[in-house]
């Protein structure tokens, strides 16, 4: 093709070679107005002007100071900043109000190499190239990431618009072959372009807007292809040099692969399900190198592909895991690493682990019951399983602790016992852990066991060995909740306790075991739940369900607004309370009351008979007990009541 050039493209080239003063701006404010030509940098040394982030792709955010430049063309094309020094330089390319500049440009340790003026690949400098628009100002900062050492750079300026080009490599793995599809879209500012190769391929010369294909060549060879422009090479559109992509690897698996990758590592891994079902990448334990190193995971057989990841997981790949969903059923993966700290070269400990599968079953499907023991303050979930998935047969796991169930059929299965307000999740594994499901999270809660009721009910337990029983009632009005025993034969050592509230976190009511019979006990809900708790628990022998104390405990639950005979009990006061060991007794009837003090085993350390006045107070020396809590039982006409003292010195 001809190239021509204009008389201002002439100027232009020309004028790169004039220096600029020697000076920069330390921060975006004072950037030092520049035009096409080569500038000499002193070295971002100073005045903490850093950008705060970085344009060059992969490259960390970490520099403190910067030069600064800025940029403003009279005309629209592309320019070109770099510098080819031995130098490890960063540039970004900014536009926009300082304090608000979006990226338009940037690069890191990345040179041309193209033979059009940059620079050749054994040098440290950093080149970029980036569309602009005449009257609008580009700032180019150059960051101390890497160093504070000065250099000369170089600005371009070319008045022309590049051709708008998608190429894709088409393997064609039968025949040991491979071509490139050249889909030119725009021809940007050429009349028309060139699409031609380095490796012996026919060229199409002076061609339009079209779909070329350039090959076929064997695979492996390294080829460049270029759509050039009829009037400046710097507007070329160039893929290369490349090879093939690798020849993906057909199976459904499950297949396990490991790699160990190296330094300046590009390695590309393709795949493809033998069946129509989705394929399925799932990473095992491995490490990658947070330094710039990355992953990358299409869902296709090439770059063009749907990127579905890039990046390192925080140094770890362990969990990742990536479904195909285009129509040939292709993942694939590159690594694409630093030159330094690797698996092959040390400072990354193990290969890459990852296991490729065909999503080539269904889901098992079960309907879930849960279903609660308020007694013991668990609950179980019944599995009913309905559709295996095509598995033979299917391990129920759960999150709750409690075994799994494996190698079961379809059929309804009981899990658990579990904690009553702990959540658990289900899960259904079949041969093909791929197609594993999951319950939503279930659990069951205490308060839901609450009977509510006001009315005159009755409750008998016959309590059992190693027993841990719960029971909780709730006043279903403003009234006080009354819960009273008629019988309880108990076991020295086994003991019931009673809880002031709706759960164990409430105060203590009362525990012990009242001499070996609960008779007579009554308690009166005084929170604003208006709820007691009851709560049995016992040792591994003797009980009332191995027959040693046949007499079943009996208890009613009401609401105590019945007059004021039954509630005698609520018109004594106990003062001071606590104390440091004398109680006074202050009541609003008379009559002949029988004291007893028992600790908190149980254990009786008073026992005495008294006479109530209505209106005098009466006095219990209790300063020969230790400190701690104690309950007090008054009986008055076969009315027994229970309030707790507190001994504090």
């Amino acid at each position: 093709m001809l190239r021509t050039y204009t008389l201002l493209s002439l100027i232009t080239v020309f004028s790169f070679w004039n220096n600029s003063a020697y000076t920069q701006g330390d921060d975006c404010g004072s950037a030092v107005s520049v035009t096409p030509g080569v500038h000499t940098s002193d070295g971002p040394a100073t005045g903490f002007g850093w950008g705060g982030s970085s344009c060059a792709i992969e490259s960390p955010d970490n520099a403190f100071n910067s030069d600064w430049y800025s940029y403003t063309p009279a005309l629209n094309g592309l320019a070109r900043v770099f510098q080819c020094s031995l130098v490890d330089s960063r540039v970004n390319i900014r536009t926009g109000a300082c304090g608000s500049q979006i990226c338009v440009g940037g690069n890191d340790d990345d040179n041309l190499g193209d033979g059009s003026g940059g620079c050749g690949h054994m040098c440290c400098g950093s080149s970029t190239d980036f569309p602009v628009t005449a009257g609008t100002a580009y700032f180019i900062e150059w960051d101390d990431r890497w160093s504070q050492v000065g250099f000369d750079w170089t600005l371009e300026f070319h008045n022309c618009t590049p051709p708008e080009v998608a190429f894709l490599r088409v393997n064609d793995c039968m025949n040991s072959q491979y071509s490139v599809e050249v889909d030119v879209t725009s021809l940007g500012s050429a009349a028309t372009v060139d699409v031609v190769n380095d490796a012996g391929a026919p060229n199409y010369n002076g061609v339009g807007i079209g779909s070329y294909t350039v090959g076929p060549f064997a695979l492996g060879t390294e080829i460049t292809v270029t759509v050039a422009h009829d009037s400046d090479p710097f507007c070329d559109a160039v893929l290369g040099p490349v090879i093939n992509y690798p020849c993906p690897t057909v199976s459904c698996g499950p297949d396990n692969h490991t790699y160990c990758y190296g330094d300046n590592d590009t390695t590309i891994f393709i795949f493809e399900s033998s069946s129509n079902a989705s394929l399925i990448l799932a990473f095992n334990s491995s490490e990658i190198s947070t330094i710039e190193d990355s992953l990358f995971v299409y869902d296709g057989d090439n770059s063009n592909a749907p990127l579905l990841y890039a990046g390192n997981n925080g140094g770890n790949l362990n969990g990742l895991t990536f479904v195909s969903s285009n129509a040939g059923d292709y993942l694939m993966m590159q690594v694409k690493s630093q030159g330094f700290i690797s698996c092959q070269t040390g400072g990354i400990n193990g290969e890459w682990d990852w296991d490729i599968s065909c999503l080539d079953c269904t889901e098992p499907v079960a309907q879930y019951t849960v279903i609660p023991d308020c007694q013991h303050k668990e609950y179980s979930i019944e599995v009913d399983l309905t559709d295996l998935g095509g598995s033979a047969t299917v391990d129920i796991t759960n999150t709750g602790g409690a075994p799994d169930i494996n190698g079961v059929g379809i059929g309804t299965h009981t899990v658990g016992p579990f904690g009553m307000n702990d959540p658990v999740q289900i899960g259904l594994e079949p041969d093909n852990l791929l197609c594993s499901a999951e319950s939503a999270e279930m659990d069951h809660l205490f308060e839901d066991c609450t009977v509510i009721s006001c009315g005159q009910d009755d409750y008998t337990y016959c309590y059992e060995n190693s027993d841990d029983s719960w029971f909780v009632y709730k006043s279903d009005n403003t009234d006080v909740l009354r819960m009273t025993f008629s019988a309880g034969a108990i076991a020295l050592g086994d003991e019931i306790t009673v809880y002031n509230g709706l759960t164990d976190a409430s105060p203590v009511y009362f525990t012990g075991n009242n001499g070996g019979d609960l008779s007579g006990l009554w308690f009166d809900s005084d929170n604003s739940d208006n709820a007691l708790l009851l709560r049995f628990t016992s040792d591994a022998n003797l009980s009332c369900d191995d027959g040693s104390f046949p007499t079943a405990a009996a208890w009613s639950i009401k609401c105590s607004a019945v007059g004021i005979e039954e509630l005698w009990f609520d018109a004594v006061q106990i003062y001071p309370n606590p104390s440091n060991g004398t109680f006074n007794l202050l009541s609003d009837v008379s009559g002949q009351v029988s004291i007893q003090v028992k600790d908190v085993m149980g254990r009786t350390v008073l026992d005495k008979e008294a006479s109530l006045i209505a209106g005098a107070s009466y006095s219990i020396d209790l300063d020969f007990l230790k400190d701690g809590a104690y309950f007090i039982e008054l009986e008055l006409n076969g009315e027994r009541g229970v309030k707790k003292l507190l001994i504090q010195r």
